[in-house]
């Protein structure tokens, strides 16, 4: 099964992560990402404070880069799933079963655009795991 993975997941738990290492490597990559898609370091700013994702148009295939660098995304637009649960492991407040979950309420839609559809799973995903943290 294929499922679509999401910026906003690792982008909210690395921002929870106890690991300075983590978070600051997490920010370079990230930064990277939006510089080469010419994104402004104030719309990563505003998502980071107030933790709400702008308009797809605003971030272009940021979620997409971000994914591939990871290994989550391959080249062939396939997902990753364990590469995924790892991610999503690193989030203080979630364990495998909770990962799968939300994971799996994300399925991927390949619309022949990776770029739209690593942010379509992105936006889903941010919905469940909130869903998931107020349980």
């Amino acid at each position: 099964m294929k499922y679509c993975a999401a910026f906003a997941l690792l982008l909210v738990a690395t921002l929870q992560v106890s690991a300075e290492d983590d978070m600051a490597e997490y920010r370079k990559l990230v930064t990277s990402c939006a510089e080469k898609e010419g994104i402004s370091p104030d719309v990563l700013k505003e998502i980071e404070t107030t933790g709400k994702r702008p308009a797809y148009s605003a971030l272009k295939c940021v979620d997409k880069c971000i994914l591939e660098k990871t290994g989550v995304l391959g080249a062939d637009g396939k997902v990753d799933v364990p590469m995924l649960i790892k991610n999503c492991l690193k989030h203080p407040k979630l364990d495998q079963a909770k990962c799968e979950r939300i994971i799996k309420e994300c399925p991927h839609t390949d619309k022949g655009d990776k770029c739209l559809m690593s942010y379509e799973g992105a936006n889903c995903m941010h919905n469940n795991l909130a869903k998931v943290l107020m349980q």
